[in-house]
């Protein structure tokens, strides 16, 4: 092939090049001839007249180009740069792409057809037009046909670009080869700077020269060779950075920048740069082009424009997951580079050159760019070079619009080999000899910078490596409390042995205490991380108070300390402000305040003022940002909390007062070392304010107490006040010591969901007693699958589950419009207790959620408020008539029977744990009796402890009392009362063992003995004996009483009778070891 390049300033003289190509020796020989016309400073009507003579004289060559800002050395002169490209073999077709006719979808289409019917495609010559579209999305796409086809070329341009954007060439740019002092609408606008559309300006030369669109040149030809070279010279600098937030791009180029790393775009060139955006902004940020690495190569963006809202538009695309930075050039090494790829080139002996060039490099090298050009015009004199819009070039996957960069193509024909890589290569030839100051200084600020990047990458990967573990933490620590919480509540209701209860009252509070600390750890690391939101919702501040009440009542009641509230009940009831932290602050402020107190009480206090004008004018911006959204709230109701929690506790020291607030600090260590805690409850309440506007402030006297108060700012949503709350409470109170509420619905039926069969068996336990129909499913897919065919009232749904999680299995259910559960209320179940889920798992679609270990007042609560009332009947279960109770235990001189009743929670339950205490009382007699007799006080006085427990249960008083004196002799060595009261102690329980075995004894014979049942037959006998024994091995307490019940079901005789009682005596103890022993007997 043959390259023939000149630069034009008529039409005449354009004409008289194209008769010389004619002449040419061999010119009838050629297959193929492309005119790649680079216009400099014409209109789009002017340049047509360029188009149409060449055409005219060479009817068969294809004849395409752009406007360019310039293709010559001297850029005030208009002029056309033609260059001829000469083909022996190859082939060249020409497709046009006009905005208005084809949508970015159909260019895609339509040229990727071409692409694939088109034989030894070697290049696409690319030439878009301000396109309206997403160009990058566009050259990806038909790129992805052939990666080894190249697409090379540039973005149209013009030096009137300049005008528009406000740059300081404007002024030398536009001075001669052409008589601005006209009277035309087009020359009106240069001179005004404010031109109605680019395409007056802007075009690309196809079939038509179009001011919106792509115009694309396909060369096809089996020995069409290329090299490509790719020449950056800019170097990343600084801490890498993401793009938080895009704008629609309504101006210039495709992409529109709203916000880096969470603020206005443009304040990085302010922050790192100290650049104001002003009509310099430009002009000041070129030399630094915001860059990123994709696919291996370094790409650089300069903003063509920044608007008033901050924001910066770019003619290339930036994605949502590029990392990006500054960037910095040295002027000699970017010239270093350019020669030594011009050498490279050189050496591959090319038959035709054409090179895109951004304008950026004349900026930033201003006269020394010749430099650059000439090193290539030495390669090939009749090259082709321009300095238009974005340059393109991509093959094997990588490039695409670049900035900044100096992209060649070499093309050459025969059997003469190309490579296609895309070379980026950024070192200068410097070696050995004295470097410029600029250069030294250059790389002392990136060896520095790197290093700190290295040092950042380091801690961001630790605190990505330590949020990850406390994410997993969540789940994998409070599954298993699940479980352990879960079997153990079973264990507090169902059994009726004192040294169990005790256990298990200790685990329970154990589990409790672990996850708060669980809770604390990650709510730390939230704050830490940044990631902890404010989530403004309307609540009522009397649901909080009385959820606080609650929550602290019984702990300081357990202390022995007075907990008082006080509330103004001028107070607005309706508010709307972040309901979970304000009670989780005040929550750790009063679990504080009683962790410490020994002696005294706890006040909680709870009053409010106005906010006036001037208050609202000096808010900070958080609470602004805290109180917006809710349109039923005005901006004129605002008023201040005013919560406060004084204490009679151990106080603080001076000067422990500093690190109150640290992160896993305790104050007076030693003092306080038998208290639990992590040190970090204060840390984050302190933190919560924070990001609420406010602050926790403290006042102590050390020994005495201390007063620990903040405000808060909330709107009103309703002013109705919230009245007498302390009254209401009492009320409440009241209320519930007087009656415990549950219910039944034998009617309704719901689905639990969970990847645990251990979690699966708690959900059913905690609900017998209310006889719901209750399925259970496994995984999501056997949800989706019972879903299908049968219509449940409500679903329960675990989170967390392999395969499809419960969001997954959620939005499938969603998705089946005409499904029959389609309206089915659906709770989530989930071990995530991380503050702010409950607003997840409702964004997602959720109806509600409950956190593991599920509390059964909040799982009946739930399926109470959910379920359809015709379905559910409440039953006061603690107000049982008088008839029901059996006459004996009525007249009973032992026993309480309505305690005992209230106690155990019905009468059911109240004769077995009368049976329970009555097949144990003799053994427990013997036990004290010998326990006493050897002198071992330690023993007796648990055997005690224990008795006084399970007599309370009964409602046996007075037995209660003396057992309790008992353990306190014991406790305090005191033989003396021992010896005095335990005779009366033993005759106490002979007596009330012998009355129990008396009534109870006919009950279980009766039982035993009903005519309607059947006798078991052997294989069914041994079938449940070898379960029994199997579930023995895995601590499944309710399933061995489940199998028990049915065996209730059937007459059975002889030795197997007493290995069964046996059984239920050794299961009603938890023996564990013992119905091992029976069913291996």
């Amino acid at each position: 092939m043959v390259q023939k390049t000149f630069y034009v300033r008529s039409v005449e003289e354009l004409k008289d090049r194209a008769d010389d190509i004619k002449k040419m020796p061999g010119f009838e020989s050629y297959s193929q001839i492309v005119v790649l016309l680079y216009v400099n400073g014409y209109l789009m009507s002017e340049a047509g007249v360029f188009v149409d003579a060449i055409r005219s004289e060479l009817s068969d060559a294809v004849v395409c180009g752009i406007s360019v800002m310039t293709s010559n050395s001297n850029w005030d002169e208009y002029g056309v740069s033609a260059s001829f490209l000469m083909f022996e073999s190859s082939k060249a077709a020409l497709y046009t792409y006009k905005s208005c006719d084809y949508s970015e979808q159909d260019v895609i289409d339509d040229f990727s057809k071409v692409l694939k019917e088109t034989k030894d495609a070697k290049i696409v010559f690319t030439y878009p037009v301000d396109p309206q579209h997403d160009v990058s999305r566009v050259l990806s796409c038909i790129s992805s046909i052939d990666p080894e086809i190249v697409f090379f070329g540039a973005m149209a341009g013009s030096s009137h670009f300049l005008i528009q954007n406000g740059s300081e060439y404007n002024h030398d740019i536009i001075k001669s080869g052409k008589d601005l002092e006209t009277d035309s609408e087009e020359d009106r606008m240069i001179k005004d700077k404010v031109p109605d559309e680019n395409a007056f300006f802007t075009y690309s030369i196809g079939h038509e020269l179009i001011g919106n669109g792509y115009v694309f040149v396909v060369v096809s030809g089996e020995l069409l060779h290329t090299m490509v070279k790719y020449v950056l010279g800019w170097n990343s600098l600084g801490k890498p950075m993401k793009v938080t937030k895009y704008l629609p791009s309504d101006r210039f180029g495709n992409v529109c920048i709203g916000e880096i790393d969470g603020v206005s775009a443009t304040n990085i060139y302010k922050k790192y740069l100290d650049v104001d955006v002003n009509e310099y902004l430009l002009d000041n940020v070129c030399e630094f082009p915001i860059s990123f690495e994709r696919n291996g190569v370094m790409i650089a963006r300069v903003p063509l424009y920044a608007d008033a809202n901050e924001a910066l538009y770019f003619a290339g695309d930036i994605d949502k997951d590029d990392v990006i930075r500054l960037s910095y050039a040295v002027p000699f090494d970017l010239i270093n580079l350019t020669v030594n790829t011009a050498r490279q080139i050189q050496e591959y002996e090319p038959e035709g050159l054409i090179l895109s060039v951004c304008f950026n490099r004349y900026h930033f090298l201003k006269e020394r760019e010749q430099v650059e050009i000439e090193a290539y015009e030495k390669v090939s004199p009749d090259f082709l070079y321009g300095f238009a819009g974005s340059e393109i070039l991509r093959v094997r996957g990588k490039g695409g619009i670049l900035n900044s960069a100096l992209v060649a193509l070499a093309i050459s024909e025969g059997e003469k080999k190309g490579t296609r890589s895309i070379i980026v290569d950024n070192k200068g030839e410097n070696q050995g000899k004295i470097k410029p100051l600029l250069e030294r200084l250059m790389f002392f600020v990136e060896s520095a910078s790197k290093e700190l990047e290295e040092a950042y990458k380091a801690a961001e990967q630790a605190s990505s490596s330590k949020s990850s573990f406390l994410s997993n933490m969540s789940h994998e620590i409070r599954t298993p409390i699940n479980a352990i919480l879960g079997m153990n509540e079973m264990i507090l209701r169902e059994s009726r042995d004192d040294h169990i209860l005790g256990y298990a009252a200790d685990v329970k509070i154990a589990g409790l205490n672990l996850l708060r600390i669980v809770n604390n750890v990650l709510d730390f690391s939230k704050i830490e991380a940044g990631k902890m939101e404010i989530v403004p919702v309307e609540y009522e501040l009397a649901s909080v108070l009385n959820d606080l009440v609650n929550m602290i009542r019984e702990r300081a009641k357990d202390k022995g300390l007075d907990f008082r509230l006080i509330v103004d009940p001028m107070i607005p009831h309706l508010l709307y402000g972040d309901e979970i932290r304000l009670k989780q602050i005040i929550t750790n402020i009063l679990t504080n305040a009683v962790k410490y107190t020994e002696k005294g009480g706890v006040v909680l206090s709870v009053r409010w003022k106005a906010c006036n004008l001037e208050d609202i004018k000096a808010m900070d911006k958080d609470v602004i940002s805290n109180l917006k959204g809710n349109s039923r709230c005005h901006g004129k109701d605002i008023i201040t909390l005013e919560i406060s929690v004084e204490d009679t506790g151990i106080g603080i020291k001076p000067e422990d007062m500093e690190r109150l607030f640290d992160s896993f600090e305790r104050v007076d260590e030693k003092r306080n070392r038998t208290i639990e805690g992590t040190g970090l409850g204060m840390s984050i309440t302190q933190s919560l304010l924070g990001l609420m506007g406010s602050e926790l402030h403290v006042e102590s006297n050390y020994g005495y107490g201390s007063i620990f108060s903040f405000e808060l700012t909330q709107k009103i949503v309703d002013e109705t006040p919230i009245g007498n709350f302390e009254d209401a409470l009492k009320r409440s109170i009241t209320a519930v010591e007087r009656y415990h509420e549950s219910f039944v619905a034998p009617n309704a039926s719901i689905l639990v969901v969970d990847d645990t069969e251990m979690n699966l068996t708690v959900f059913k336990n905690l609900l017998k007693q209310t006889k719901l129909q209750i399925d259970t499913a496994r995984s999501g897919k056997e949800c989706l699958d019972k879903l299908s065919y049968k219509k449940y009232d409500l679903v329960f749904l675990d989170h967390r589950m392999p395969e499809m999680d419960g969001i997954e299995c959620l939005e499938h259910i969603k998705e089946d419009t005409e499904g029959i559960n389609i309206n089915t209320p659906i709770i989530a179940l989930t071990a995530n207790a991380v503050s702010g889920s409950r607003e997840m798992y409702l964004d997602v679609g959720f109806d509600n959620y409950l956190t593991k270990p599920i509390q059964t007042g909040m799982l009946e609560k739930c399926i109470i408020d959910y379920l359809p009332d015709n379905l559910v009947t409440r039953v006061d279960i603690s107000e049982k008539k008088d008839e029901e109770v059996p006459k004996w235990i009525k007249q009973s001189p032992f026993l309480n029977y309505k305690i005992g009743i209230n106690r155990c929670g019905d009468l059911e339950s109240y004769i077995s744990a009368l049976q329970s205490f009555e097949d144990s009382v003799f053994d427990t007699k013997d036990y004290i009796d010998s326990s006493i007799s050897s002198g071992n006080i330690t023993d007796y006085t648990t055997k005690v402890h224990a008795l006084k427990s399970s007599s309370r249960i009964i409602g046996a008083t007075e037995l209660g009392t003396l057992a309790e004196t008992l353990e306190n002799a014991g406790n305090d060595n005191d033989i003396e009362t021992i010896n005095l009261l335990t005779d009366e102690l033993l005759i106490y329980l002979d007596a009330l063992g012998n009355f129990l075995k008396k009534y109870l004894e006919p009950l279980e014979e009766e039982a035993s003995c009903d005519t309607d049942k059947e006798e078991i037959t052997k294989d069914k006998l041994d079938e449940a004996y070898m379960a029994i024994k199997e579930l023995a091995q895995m601590y499944d307490y309710d399933s061995i009483a489940l199998i028990l019940e049915q065996l209730g079901g059937y007459i059975i005789k002889g030795q197997d009778k007493e290995k069964i009682n046996n059984i239920q005596k050794a299961l009603k103890l938890a023996d564990w070891d013992k119905i091992t022993q029976i069913m291996e007997g």
